[in-house]
């Protein structure tokens, strides 16, 4: 879907799931692409750009919100079948999880007694599903927060942690967009929070969120669920409010 002449949305199917939604910035020169969705997406994302009139071929970033597996599983193949060198761009609390040097945080049984810790009483967190051979990539550039990158209109790098430690999110100047990751869930075109089963630490998802009401957003996109544009900064006010 074109939202602008520069910003567009992929609705990806993989592996039988619900769609996973991945944001992609355009130009005659180049494309950028947000996060690269589970193992096996790279035909999916090839169809979903041929089918809006995208240029694939021009993809020269992989900008990450996080390193869960269906944000970087299929970064190795979108590396391996690119027609130019891809920079993949990432916050340094992410970069050894991206890289294989570590197993992905959310194994770590310490970090799940956390997570467990997140959830209301009587709720129990779900096993943890094994990755046998997690992604392994290299990070190309190491973001930081509050940093601005002077292309496609200009972004704004936001670090929120909680979600996962080194979480970003992406803030686009020129459409007013927030590229949310899972920072954000979108149901229905109404913002949720990060899902607490799935958060090291939810308190902390919440109280990054407040970060986001410094910029003005028209529009979020969230990797689960999709596009929202229906009074932004008031709903992720509400969502803010005990924090």
């Amino acid at each position: 879907m074109i939202i602008n002449d520069h910003l567009a949305l992929l609705d990806i199917q993989a592996w039988g799931e619900n769609s996973f939604y991945l944001a992609v910035l355009f130009s005659q020169e180049s494309a950028a692409l947000f996060d690269a969705s589970l193992p096996g997406s790279l035909p999916h994302i090839r169809e979903a750009m041929l089918c809006d009139h995208l240029p694939f071929e021009k993809i020269n970033r992989v900008f990450i919100t996080h390193h869960d597996f269906d944000h970087i599983g299929g970064l190795p193949e979108l590396l391996a079948g690119s027609y130019q060198k891809i920079e993949v761009l990432a916050h340094p609390l992410e970069q050894p999880y991206i890289e294989g040097c570590k197993p992905p945080i959310k194994s770590d049984p310490a970090i799940r007694k956390q997570m467990q810790r997140n959830l209301p009483a009587g709720q129990t967190l779900g096993p943890a599903r094994p990755i046998e051979n997690p992604p392994a990539v290299p990070v190309d550039k190491l973001l930081s927060d509050g940093q601005f990158l002077n292309i496609y209109g200009g972004i704004k790098v936001i670090h929120v942690p909680g979600h996962t430690p080194g979480h970003l999110c992406y803030y686009l100047y020129d459409s007013k967009t927030l590229i949310a990751g899972d920072a954000l869930r979108a149901n229905n075109g109404q913002l949720q929070p990060p899902a607490p089963e799935h958060s090291v630490d939810i308190r902390q998802a919440y109280s990054s969120l407040k970060k986001l009401l410094e910029f003005d957003i028209d529009k979020v996109i969230c990797c689960h669920g999709g596009l929202c544009s229906d009074h932004i900064r008031d709903q992720i006010s509400q969502l803010t409010a005990n924090f």
